[in-house]
């Protein structure tokens, strides 16, 4: 891998270069981005760099987090349950604290517009060091015996290329959705960028996901606080990742512009991390209700059920057998608050429909999400 190197380090130099010009050159075109994360911000900002129709967009990007994270096997590879280990759940289910930092540089190049969306083409580059704040040896035991050799925290360098369509429309008054997007994204993490200096890693991933959201009723304000709409949504995600060594990171995430929890999380009611596998799929659909506005007209109170699904195949290091795949579902409520267009908070209650959580239980009676499912 040592020969792409010099491309690849190219690259990154006239991105930072194109970038940092752009910014000088047209401070006025600055947008900014700021996503909740839990617990912890990240901030992304782009601008123009051309004041032609079609300009390219550079983007650049820094956020950091707390987290915990779990390692869900057994010493011999298997996947944790509450039947097969029992005497190993406070060893193993326990959440480790991670200490996260991101970074990321890119470019977005539209293609083509209309009044109902646009296609865009990107290339970016991004990176991540985490780092564990607990000294769990018997987590890292397990992960050494499994060859893990990122458990501990990984310095990862990938570059993301792919193609977006986004048609998505967000109602101003009542904050409902409606129309689609899509996108096709391919992670390229091989060695020679620099992903032995903390865990090893030499894996491609490719991920393709879209989002369809259908207005089913809205009813006509009386004043401006009560407003009520009621709208279907429905999210699906694939994930495949194949290489010499493929990290814990992308086994337990699905990819993407904006990676999100892997088959464990995506699929609601299970541990996030659990299931980390080369392949999955998962799909969500929710009915959501937006609610009559509460002391002010953005304090937007809303209800959403919904239904998810998803198929695992590929656990590294677990015995062969048919525990090398699986279904997942699950069903739940959940109550929802808009604060000031500022970000949104939904409350869940979880029923695990295929499987047990770890600790032998179906029912999840409270979670808290920033910002709706998809």
């Amino acid at each position: 891998m040592k020969r792409n190197r010099p491309a690849v380090v190219a690259v990154i130099v006239l991105l930072l270069f194109g970038s940092a010009h752009s910014l000088l050159s047209q401070p006025s075109q600055l947008q900014a981005n700021l996503r909740p994360l839990l617990w912890g911000a990240d901030l992304t900002v782009s601008f123009p760099v051309a004041d032609v129709e079609h300009a390219p967009i550079a983007t650049l990007g820094a956020g950091g987090a707390w987290r915990s994270v779990g390692y869900y096997r057994i010493p011999d590879g298997s996947l944790l349950t509450a039947d097969n280990a029992p005497e190993l759940l406070d060893d193993y289910s326990e959440l480790q604290r991670e200490a996260m930092a991101l970074w990321r540089i890119g470019v977005i190049q539209p293609i083509a517009s209309t009044d109902e969306g646009q296609l865009e083409a990107f290339l970016r580059y991004d990176g991540q060091l985490s780092h564990g704040l607990d000294d769990r040896e018997e987590l890292l035991a397990v992960a050494a015996e499994q060859d893990h050799p990122d458990a501990e925290g990984v310095f990862l360098n990938q570059l993301l290329t792919g193609a977006s369509y986004y048609a998505i429309r967000i109602d101003s008054v009542t904050t409902a959705r409606s129309g689609a997007d899509a996108e096709l994204t391919v992670s390229w993490a091989p060695r020679g960028l620099a992903n032995e200096v903390r865990g090893d890693t030499d894996a491609t991933r490719l991920t393709v996901s879209a989002r369809t959201f259908q207005r089913l009723y809205t009813a006509e304000p009386r004043d401006e606080m009560n407003v009520f709409t009621l709208y279907g949504a429905a999210h699906a995600i694939a994930d495949y990742a194949f290489g010499e060594r493929i990290p814990l990171e992308m086994r337990r995430t699905f990819g993407g512009r904006w990676p999100r929890s892997g088959l464990g999380g995506t699929v609601r009611g299970y541990e996030s991390g659990r299931y980390d596998s080369s392949f999955k799929v998962a799909g969500n659909a929710e009915l959501r209700a937006v609610l009559p506005a509460v002391l002010r007209p953005d304090l937007l109170p809303g209800a959403v059920a919904y239904f998810d699904a998803g198929y695992y195949s590929g656990l590294p290091n677990a015995p062969d057998g048919p525990e090398q795949s699986g279904l997942l579902a699950s069903t739940g409520l959940g109550l929802s608050v808009s604060l000031f267009d500022l970000a949104t908070f939904v409350f869940y209650s979880h029923v695990a429909l295929t499987e047990q959580t770890i600790d032998g239980t179906r029912w999840t009676p409270f979670a808290i999400g920033f910002g709706y499912h998809f």
